[in-house]
């Protein structure tokens, strides 16, 4: 399943790039942009992918945001979130506004959404590493909380068998433990009136139905949360247990659901949605106010929020420029991220925005990343390729350059149906104009000359 992200180019459509008969496009019954492939195999879906025109991820994955309703200029928490794929659906959704705190235990783990934000363009997102069940508490607290909890997995043993022969019932009772400390720290982190969402890929009750019991029967600290029952147009699915092992279970757990692969011949799920009562009493916990990064140039007027070679080689679009703010969160890159994203002050902040410029040289300059990221604002210096050259591009090979393109050489943002897929750069020696490639081999974990030659592209 693929979802279209609307950041990367609201105006192009995924039919633009895919069409529907040659790719058996096959849009999802319950989930707007969202669609089924049957022939990925292509050189138009490669590019597309790479230009972050859509993201892959597991159809029934795709519930547990859609019923968090994440909202532009929130504070929204994912605090179980890698590999990340729901990150990047909840900043899709507030239009890379607002605050996307995305918090997992596995800092190896969390690289594969480092790469996503890049190719997304995530600029809302803030990654952090810490333990779910004690993620600090501070004030503001969070709009809407996710808890896509780490679980036994039954739900995906149709693409992965062998998950069956871990099961054990013990093994459960474990997480459940485990899976009732993270909610409860959900709640916590949740403002009065906010919305918790609480989901599995496993079907066993002990880390399903029982957990959310244990919160709906133990009001925390006065919290009290209540269960509010979905509605899904289009997809099939069935009520949460309010029994198991002869004991009866809170009858509103029935407001929660469950799906079962031979409902929509997905994966299954488990799904709870919570909503902290509007009169609760806020968590006991430590209160500090959010703040940037000692390093962080937002803010600054004396130092640009971009090189200034760049805005005068591009001629960027400055008002789209002042939607950023520069943050030095590592010795290779400056990243941008939206003027109003708010750091925690811990845990410690790992990542954030986009990777957009290069410091690794002598010269800051623009990287793939912010040219994909800028594309669309730039006025100068842009080169425009046929689908059928992309590949060359991809490929890093050169190109001839065009009697246009040699009015002004130096660097140049290649695109392709409105899209932007990164830098090139223009010469002309020997009387031979040549544009230059300066795409990544390896972009996003896919490894670009070994998919286009096993696509046939010479």
């Amino acid at each position: 399943m693929i979802w279209r992200n609307s950041l990367r180019s609201p105006s192009v459509a995924i039919s633009d790039w895919l069409g529907a008969d040659r790719h058996g496009l096959e849009p999802c019954r319950w989930f707007d942009d969202a669609f089924c492939v049957a022939n990925p195999d292509s050189l138009e879906y490669l590019a597309a992918y790479l230009s972050g025109l859509f993201h892959i991820q597991e159809e029934i994955a795709l519930l547990p945001v859609l019923l968090l309703d994440p909202r532009p200029g929130e504070r929204i928490l994912d605090l179980c979130a890698a590999p990340g794929n729901k990150t990047a659906q909840i900043s899709a959704a507030m239009q890379a506004t607002g605050t996307v705190v995305s918090n997992d235990a596995s800092r190896k783990r969390m690289g594969v959404l480092r790469t996503t934000m890049d190719r997304l363009g995530l600029t809302n997102v803030v990654l952090t590493i810490s333990n779910a069940s004690d993620f600090p508490v501070e004030y503001p607290l969070y709009d809407r909380v996710l808890v896509d909890a780490p679980c036994s997995c039954e739900g995906m043993s149709r693409k992965n068998p062998s998950i069956l022969r871990k099961y054990s019932v013990e093994r459960s009772e474990r997480l459940s433990r485990l899976q009732r400390l993270i909610l409860e720290r959900a709640i916590r982190l949740c403002r009065p009136g906010g919305r918790i969402v609480y989901a599995t890929c496993t079907y066993a009750p002990e880390e399903n139905e029982c957990v959310v019991a244990g919160v709906l029967d133990n009001p925390l600290g006065g919290a009290r949360v209540r269960l509010i029952k979905p509605e899904v147009p289009g997809l099939r699915f069935s009520p949460g247990l309010t029994r198991w092992r002869g004991e009866s279970l809170p009858p509103e757990l029935q407001n929660s659901f469950r799906v079962w692969p031979h409902q929509n011949d997905t994966g299954g799920f488990y799904v709870a949605v919570l909503e902290k009562e509007e009169g609760a009493a806020v968590s006991s916990g430590t209160y500090r106010s959010p703040v940037s990064v000692a390093n962080s140039t937002s803010g600054s007027s004396a130092q640009p929020v971009f090189p200034r070679a760049d805005i005068e080689r591009f001629d960027f679009d400055t008002d789209v420029l002042s939607l950023y703010r520069s943050e030095v969160l590592s010795r290779k890159y400056t990243s941008l991220v939206g003027r109003d994203v708010q750091f925690p002050s811990s845990p410690i902040v790992l990542a954030a925005g986009v990777r957009a410029i290069n410091t690794k040289g002598s010269d800051a300059r623009i990287s793939t990343a912010g040219a994909m990221l800028l594309g669309a604002a730039a006025r100068k210096s842009i080169v425009d390729l046929s689908v059928s050259d992309m590949k060359y591009f991809l490929m890093r090979e050169d190109l001839t350059a065009t009697d246009a393109w040699l009015v002004n050489p130096g660097s140049v943002l290649v695109r392709s149906k409105n899209v932007t897929f990164g830098l090139g750069s223009v010469t002309s020696a020997s009387g031979t104009g040549v544009l230059r490639s300066f795409f990544p081999r390896t972009w996003a974990g896919v490894d670009v000359t070994a998919r286009l030659s096993a696509l046939g592209a010479k």
